[in-house]
This record gives C-alpha cells, structure tokens and sequence, in this order.
C-alpha cells in the first residue's frame, strides 16, 4: 500500500518453515496494519540468512507474524520461533517494525542463541515520527540471543532528523519470560533504548507502567538490567514512572535491578524487589578496575522516591 491505509485481519495455526524473511501470516510487508491477528501454530523455523553486500550485514527477518512490517494492533502469538543462524532481527511478533505495536502479546518461545536484535515481541523498532507510543504489550515467552535482547524489544532505535521536538513513550508493557544472552545490552524489557535528534531538538522518552518477572542473565557481558540494558536519552525530562522488576539479574559489569545504564532519565517512584542482582567481571581503564553495579542501575542519572 502506498498510503498506508491498508490493514489486514487473519489468523494462522500452520508449522511454517523457511531460510528468512518469514512470518505466520507475511514475510514482509510495508504500509500495512495487521489488526486483530491470531497465531496459534506450533512453530515457526527459518534456517539461513541472507547478505546485504552494501553493508556486509546478515539479516534474518523472523517474527510470528511477520518478518518485517510496520503496524501491529491487537495481535497475538503463541508459536514458538526458531532461529539458529547469525543473521538479525527475530521477534515473536515481528523481527522489524517502524512503526505502531499496540495491545499485542507473546506467549511462545523466541530461540535466536546466534543472533543480535532478539525480542519477545519485536527484535527491533525503529520510528521516524515526531511523537510515538508503545503500549499494553506482555511477553511470557523464553527469549534467548547474543546481543540487543529484551523481554519485549530486542532495540528501540528513534534517531529523528526534524525540526521539533517530541516524545517516545512506553506504556503498560510486561514480561514473565526468563530472559538469556551471551553479549551486550540485555534487559527484561528492552535491551537498547535510545532516542536522539540530528537537528539539535530534544526526544523525550517516557516509560510508565513497566514490569518484569523474569530473570535476565548474560554472565559476563556489559549493560544487563531487569528492565532495560541500556536506556539513553537526550532531554533530561525523561523519566521511568511506577515500574517494578523482581528478577534475578546476573551480567559481567554495568549490572542493575533495574537498568544497566541509565543516561538522563529520572527514575520515579519504583522498585526492585525479590531479587538479587550479580555482576561477575570487571573492566579497567588506567589502573582502576570498575563494575558499576547498583540496585537500581549500574550507572544512572537520578531517582526519586524508589525503593530497592
């Protein structure tokens, strides 16, 4: 669709199997909202990737309902995703979306233990709009990858280039799953969190309601938290509102219960609690070795009214 106003409603219950680009009911798809969307099949499986000469880039594309799309409302995936090469972008609704998830869930496993960008729900959002928000989304599903894992986005990626100002925001999101890594930026929600703008404007980002049960571990990799790996952005109003997480988080240095790294975002009115937070490794620069390990973050910019 060239307007983007095209939707599609379906559901699918097929064992569906394939090298990339692949998904329970698109491989890939651009301009269309999949709304009220059902997957209840037993798996799907993609077995190779393929290559990107441009940038010598693996991409894989896998998602329970699609590879890669853009809208995702009220869509829902209990199928399991298998995916054992090295190629990117794996999610139990989609491997790729640029543009709105909302009111959708994963109860199915998401197995990519060779690949980055790994997500409960999404592998990896990206949003080239001005004000944008994602919300009621629960992941229960496992998720397994080496780096950018997260219970519910692998990464979330707003790099604007407008002349304005605005605001990416997650709202009412969870996950249950335990959540598993061998590398970098892994968190029970997001992974990587970064929100910028080229032209000297700010974006905000804005996280309320968000909650995590599962455990996260990646032993001896950097930026591990039990919400986000690594959360930054630009404008120093960003906040993290009324959130919890109660999972053990075990991970190499910048390890928090909360986040690994926190860059100008307020921390308010949260917690962490029932759980043990572990760091493993070290880093030295100089002749100082550092780990950066905290009950709410590793490293972060302010809280207020938090309890640990």
């Amino acid at each position: 669709s060239d307007d983007g106003s095209s939707m599609l409603s379906g559901s699918s219950g097929a064992k569906i199997k394939a090298e990339a680009k692949i998904g329970g009911l698109v491989g890939w798809s651009d301009n269309v909202q999949l709304v009220d969307c059902s997957n209840t099949g037993t798996t799907i499986t993609a077995t190779k990737y393929y290559l990107d000469t441009n940038t010598t880039t693996y991409y894989a594309y896998v998602g329970g309902f699609a590879g890669k799309g853009d809208a995702f409302t009220n869509c829902h995936n209990a199928a399991n995703i298998s995916y054992s090469q090295r190629g990117i972008y794996v999610g139990g609704i989609a491997g790729y979306v640029d543009d709105k998830l909302a009111n959708c869930s994963n109860t199915g496993n998401v197995v990519a233990a060779s690949s980055d960008y790994v997500g409960g729900l999404v592998g990896y959002a990206s949003y080239g709009g001005y004000t944008f928000t994602y919300s009621e989304l629960e992941n229960s599903g496992g998720v397994s990858g080496v780096n950018y894992v997260g219970g519910v986005f692998g990464r979330v990626y707003e790099y604007a280039s407008a002349n304005t100002n605005y605001t990416i925001s997650l709202q009412t999101a969870e996950n249950s799953g335990c959540i598993s890594a061998t590398g970098n930026y892994v968190g029970g929600l997001i992974g990587h969190f970064y929100a910028y703008n080229s032209y000297g404007y700010t974006v905000t980002i804005t996280v309320m309601e968000a909650k995590n049960t599962g455990d996260v571990t990646s032993v001896e990799a950097a930026y591990v938290g039990g919400l986000f790996g690594y959360a930054y952005a630009e404008s120093t109003s960003s906040k993290i509102l009324t959130s919890s997480s109660s999972a053990n988080v075990t991970g190499g240095y910048y390890v928090g219960g909360l986040a690994g790294w926190l860059e100008n975002i307020v921390v308010q009115d949260c917690s962490n609690e029932g759980s043990t937070v572990t760091a493993t490794k070290t880093f030295v620069e100089g002749t100082t070795y550092y780990a950066y390990v905290g009950g709410f973050a590793g490293r972060g910019y302010s809280f207020i009214s938090c309890t640990n």
